[in-house]
C-alpha cells in the first residue's frame, strides 16, 4: 500500500473527534473557543473558532503518536493551520499527507498571538557563493564569557579547510582542516601559535572522536571547551583564554574576516549566543511574510536578513516547512479535541472451542499494537478503567485479522473486552513495559566502566542478597537481612533496615561521589574515593564478580524499572524497559542501543505502559460466554 492508496481510503479509518475544549487556566478570561469537525475524505478538515477576538491570532495544528493533552510542546510536529482574525468564524486546514499516513492524533492550538514570521523551516542553505558573498550577521560583539552553539551541516565538514560555518576570524571558530581535523580559536585557547587543532585523539566522554561526516551537528564554544553534539571534545586551558571584547560581530555562513566562503555550502539549523550568561541571541530559519529567507531572533524579534556582496542576487534556500513553534506565537488561547487517525477494530464471537477471538481491522493502516482488556463491567474507552489488560501483538502494516487467544480466566469470570490500538509511530522500540523481571539468569552489561566521577540510580525491586546493580569490591549497593551494604571506589559501609519487608517492593538505589542513598534517604556521604583499575562494566541487574570480570554474583530475582548512570554531570546511560521486535530488552535513550539478555534466558517483561491518551481506536465490547454484543462506539 502507498501513501495515496491509504489517504484515498480513509473511509476505512477512524476518525474520533470529541467535543470542543477551552484550555483550563487559559491566559485569557474571554477566550475564544476552537471546535473540529470531521475531516473529509482528501483530509480537509473545519476548525470552528467561537467567541469575538481583538487582534490576529495563529491557529497551530499539532501531531503526535497519540494524544498529549493540552501543552502544545507536549506534541511532536507542527503546522500553521492559519492566521485567525477577530472576525473569523471558522478555519479550513489539510491535514499534511504525511500525517494521515500513519496512526496518530492531530489536535489545534489557538494561540494569543499571529506568528512572528511567514514560515519557520527546519534549516536554511546558503549556496556556493564568492569570498563574503552572502552570511548572516548576529549583531552580537563577543568577549571570553561567550557561550556559542550552532547546529549545522555541510559537505565541506569532513573535506580540507574550505569552509568556515560562524564566528570570527582569529577570535573564534570551528572550521575543518582535513577529513580527520578541526581548526579552532577561542579567545586565546588554542594549541598552536597560530590555529588550536583537534583530531583524532579529541574523544568525547562515550570514547568518541570528533564526526566528520555531511549529517547536522551542534558545534559549541565556550571557554570549558569545545562540544560537539552535546559532549566535550576538548578542554581549555583557562590560562590562555583572554577576557577583552571585540568590535567585530560574529556571522553565520562564514567567518568574519577570512570568509571562507568560495565554492562551498553550509545549512544552519539555528544558533544561540550567550554572553555573561545571558541569552543574547537565539536565532532560527524563517521566512517573512514577504517570502524573504532569513533568521529570526527571538531575543529582540527582529529578523537577521541576509548581509554581504553578493546578497542581491544570490538566496538562502529553505529547507522544510516545520510551522510555527507554538511559544513564538504568545500562549495557548484555547485547544480542540484530538482528531484520531487509526484502523476501525471489530472483534467476532468467540470461538469457545479453541478459546480465541478473531479481531479484524481495516484494511489499511500502518503497524501499530492491539491490545486486549478485560473486566467484570464494561470500562468504556479509557485505558485506565480497566482492572486487566493483556498485550495482543505488534501488528503489521496491512494485516487485518488477529486471533487473540482468550485466557482461561477470562472465560471462567465471563468477562467483558475490548480491544484497542495503539501507534508505535516515531518510536525506537514497540512498547514499554513497567519492569523487567529476571530470576537469576538474564542481565545486561551496560557498556560502562565506572569511575570515581560515576553515578548510578536504579529503581528495582530484589530478593535479600541479591544486587541491583554494580561491581564487586568498588561499585554496588544491595540489601541482605536486616542490613544495607555498599561500597563506592573506598567507601564501604552498611545500615540496619527490616530485612522482612524490605525485599517485597521496589527501591530507588542511588550511588556516587556524593554518597549512597536508598529511596531519598542518605545512608552515607563520602568526601573522598580511590580509583581502582576495572576493566568490568556495570551490569544490571546483579553486580559484576570482579574488577576484570563480566561474571555476575549476588544473583537471583531481580525486578528493574528503570536505570540511569552520569559521568559527572553528563547522563550517559537512560535505560527504558521495552519490547523490541517481540524480545524484552532495555533501550538506551541516550545512545539508542537495545540491551538484551546476556544468557540463553530472557528478561520476562511486565505489563505494557499505557497512557489513556496513547489508545486512537476501539473495538466494541463482548461479554464472554454471553453472546451479549454492545454496539460499536
Amino acid at each position: 500500500m502507498n501513501t495515496k492508496d491509504m489517504i484515498n481510503l480513509t473511509t476505512k479509518i477512524v476518525l474520533s473527534v470529541m467535543t470542543s475544549a477551552v484550555l483550563t487556566g487559559a491566559v485569557f478570561a474571554d477566550a475564544r473557543s476552537v471546535t473540529v469537525g470531521s475531516p473529509d475524505k482528501d483530509g480537509s478538515v473545519t476548525v470552528t473558532i467561537g467567541g469575538e477576538g481583538t487582534k490576529n491570532q495563529t491557529l497551530i495544528a499539532a501531531w503526535a503518536n497519540g494524544d498529549k493533552g493540552n501543552d502544545p510542546l507536549d506534541w511532536t510536529e507542527y503546522a500553521d493551520a492559519g492566521t485567525v482574525a477577530p472576525t473569523d468564524t471558522s478555519k479550513t486546514f489539510q491535514i499534511p499527507d504525511a500525517w494521515r499516513a500513519k496512526s496518530g492524533a492531530v489536535k489545534f492550538f489557538l494561540m494569543s498571538d499571529e506568528k512572528p514570521y511567514g514560515k519557520r523551516y527546519d534549516y536554511i542553505t546558503r549556496p556556493d557563493c564568492a569570498d563574503e558573498g552572502l552570511y548572516i550577521d548576529t549583531g552580537i560583539r563577543p568577549d571570553s564569557t561567550l557561550d556559542i552553539s550552532v547546529k549545522l551541516k555541510s559537505d565541506y565538514m569532513s573535506s580540507a579547510a574550505k569552509m568556515c560555518p560562524f564566528g570570527i576570524n582569529g577570535v573564534v571558530f570551528i572550521m575543518p582542516k582535513s577529513k580527520t581535523e578541526y581548526y579552532y580559536v577561542f579567545f586565546g585557547a588554542k594549541e598552536t601559535t597560530a590555529n588550536g587543532i583537534m583530531n583524532e585523539d579529541c574523544l568525547n566522554v562515550f570514547g568518541d572522536a570528533p564526526p566528520h561526516d555531511a549529517n547536522p551537528h551542534t558545534f559549541r564554544l565556550n571557554r570549558e571547551g569545545l562540544f560537539i553534539d552535546g559532549y566535550r571534545h576538548l578542554a581549555f586551558d583557562q590560562s590562555e583564554i583572554t577576557g577583552s571584547a571585540t568590535t567585530s560581530t560574529i556571522t553565520l555562513f562564514g567567518r568574519r574576516g577570512s570568509w571562507k566562503q568560495t565554492g562551498t555550502t553550509c545549512s544552519i539549523y539555528g544558533a544561540t549566543l550567550f554572553t555573561n550568561g545571558i541569552l543574547a541571541c537565539d536565532l532560527v530559519p524563517v521566512a517573512a511574510p514577504s517570502g524573504k529567507i532569513q533568521m529570526w531572533d527571538r531575543v529582540t524579534r527582529g529578523y537577521k536578513g541576509p548581509a554581504g556582496s553578493q546578497k542581491d542576487t544570490l538566496f538562502f534556500v529553505a529547507g522544510n516547512d516545520i510551522g510555527p513553534y507554538p511559544s513564538d506565537c504568545g500562549e495557548v488561547e484555547s485547544v480542540s479535541a484530538a482528531v484520531h487517525f487509526a484502523p476501525a477494530i471489530s472483534m467476532s464471537s468467540p470461538d469457545y472451542g479453541t478459546k480465541t477471538v478473531a479481531v479484524t481491522l481495516s484494511s489499511d493502516h500502518d503497524a501499530g499494537l492491539l491490545l486486549a482488556v478485560a473486566g467484570l463491567e464494561d470500562a468504556g474507552t479509557v485505558f485506565s478503567n480497566w482492572t486487566t489488560n493483556a498485550l495482543v501483538q505488534k501488528v503489521a502494516a496491512d494485516v487485518d485479522e488477529v486471533t487473540f487467544a482468550l485466557p482461561a480466566d477470562w472465560i471462567r469470570n465471563h468477562y467483558n473486552i475490548r480491544f484497542a490500538w495503539k501507534s508505535i509511530a516515531d518510536q525506537p522500540y514497540d512498547y514499554a513495559v513497567e519492569e523487567l523481571v529476571s530470576t537469576g539468569e538474564a542481565y545486561i552489561r551496560t557498556g560502562w566502566i565506572p569511575t570515581t566521577d560515576t553515578a548510578i540510580s536504579v529503581t528495582a525491586k530484589t530478593a535479600s542478597d541479591v544486587c541491583a546493580f554494580g561491581i564487586t569490591g568498588c561499585f554496588f549497593a544491595f540489601q541482605t537481612g536486616n542490613n544495607i551494604y555498599w561500597s563506592f571506589f573506598g567507601n564501604s559501609s552498611q545500615a540496619s533496615c527490616d530485612g522482612t519487608t524490605f525485599p517485597s517492593s521496589h527501591h530507588e538505589w542511588r550511588l556516587g561521589p556524593s554518597g549512597a542513598f536508598v529511596d531519598g534517604t542518605t545512608l552515607a556521604t563520602f568526601d573522598s574515593a580511590t580509583e581502582s583499575t576495572l576493566t568490568a562494566n556495570i551490569l544490571l541487574p546483579f553486580r559484576a564478580a570482579g574488577a576484570t570480570s563480566q561474571t555476575p554474583n549476588k544473583t537471583g530475582d531481580a525486578s528493574v524499572r528503570s536505570a540511569k548512570i552520569w559521568e559527572g554531570d553528563i547522563l550517559v546511560r537512560d535505560f527504558v524497559p521495552c519490547i523490541k521486535n517481540g524480545v524484552p530488552v532495555f533501550y538506551d535513550v541516550v545512545r539508542g542501543g537495545y540491551y538484551g539478555s546476556r544468557t540463553e534466558t530472557p528478561f520476562v517483561a511486565g505489563a505494557p505502559v499505557v497512557a489513556d491518551g496513547d489508545i486512537l481506536s476501539w473495538s466494541n465490547v463482548r461479554e464472554l460466554r454471553k453472546g451479549l454484543v454492545i454496539a460499536f462506539r
